[in-house]
């Protein structure tokens, strides 16, 4: 029924009510003129009934609240898996990937965001204005993957790396492709290189996993209270994180959700402090026997 023609009937008797105690106190019609045993058993029913009915509605509503809370309760918690990965961006094209992947976000200080959105620009153009194939594509693909796996080379250094390149590489000709790469690429460029492939060689990878399967939350993270990213967070699904910074902060991840009364709640799901100290920490001894009664 609608709330419009709840309010409609309750009027409706109400004014009937009224209209008939008003017709047998004033003995109008059949009435006897006063109150009478008939008026009071009239009234009595009426008023057990009014009290029944509104202790009901309270009682069964009260009830109904309380199961919808708990119901609410047990299918909204928020419950997110933050586990921190190995794996990391080991090539160009995984970066372009991750780079334009909805499901992939980076925390990074500004300067990082910069560098990070420069040299995606960087691959975007080299690969639209240089098609290459055999082996002279294995040559490319290798120039543009060293700030990933510079590691493995001898200087261990992007910048010598491509001038090098740049100097001694091809001077022949034999390759056309790479000597249009040589022409294009610019010292700016090559700077630029040079500090994301510090970042992208130390960037901590975690993956995120909403677990809850009906409803979603917003996840934000923190570096020392300042927010980073934002991530909305849908039902069973899985993101990724990447994260770099060239200074220690506290980093929290937090959640935001609804309660049963509509009203924003918090919680924070995933602390720790951020640092690049590679430093191993020592295992622990301990001695069970110190702790369990072995017979």
């Amino acid at each position: 029924m609608k709330k419009k023609h709840k309010v409609l009937l309750i009027i409706t008797i109400s004014i009937l009510f009224m209209t008939i105690f008003t017709l047998s106190y004033t003995g109008v019609l059949f009435f006897n003129k006063g109150l009478g045993s008939l008026d009071y058993l009239f009234l009595n029913i009426i008023g057990d009934a009014i009290l029944v009915g509104i202790i009901t509605y309270i009682s069964s509503k009260s009830i109904s609240v309380y199961i919808s809370r708990k119901e609410f309760d047990r299918r909204n918690k928020i419950c997110i898996s933050v586990n921190e990965i190995r794996n990391n961006i080991s090539n160009y094209n995984r970066f372009i990937d991750a780079f334009e992947n909805s499901t992939i976000f980076f925390s990074l200080d500004e300067k990082e965001k910069e560098i990070i959105n420069y040299v995606y620009d960087f691959y975007i153009k080299f690969l639209n204005i240089i098609v290459c194939k055999d082996t002279e594509k294995q040559l490319f693909d290798t120039i543009l993957n060293i700030p990933f796996i510079i590691d493995d080379f001898e200087d261990n250094s992007v910048k010598e790396s491509f001038n090098e390149i740049l100097k001694k590489f091809d001077k022949q000709g034999e390759f056309n492709n790479i000597s249009i790469l040589k022409v294009l690429i610019s010292k700016k460029d090559i700077d630029i290189l040079q500090k994301f492939s510090n970042i992208i060689r130390h960037i901590k990878h975690f993956k995120v996993t909403n677990l809850n399967s009906s409803e979603g939350c917003q996840l934000l993270v923190t570096a020392d209270k300042r927010v980073e990213c934002k991530i909305a967070c849908l039902p069973s699904q899985c993101y990724e994180l990447y994260m770099y910074y060239n200074k220690e902060h506290f980093i929290d991840i937090i959640a935001f959700s609804f309660d049963f009364d509509q009203k924003k709640y918090a919680s924070n799901i995933y602390g720790f402090k951020y640092s690049n100290n590679k430093d191993k920490s020592k295992p622990a001894n301990i001695n069970l026997s110190n702790f369990i009664n072995i017979k």
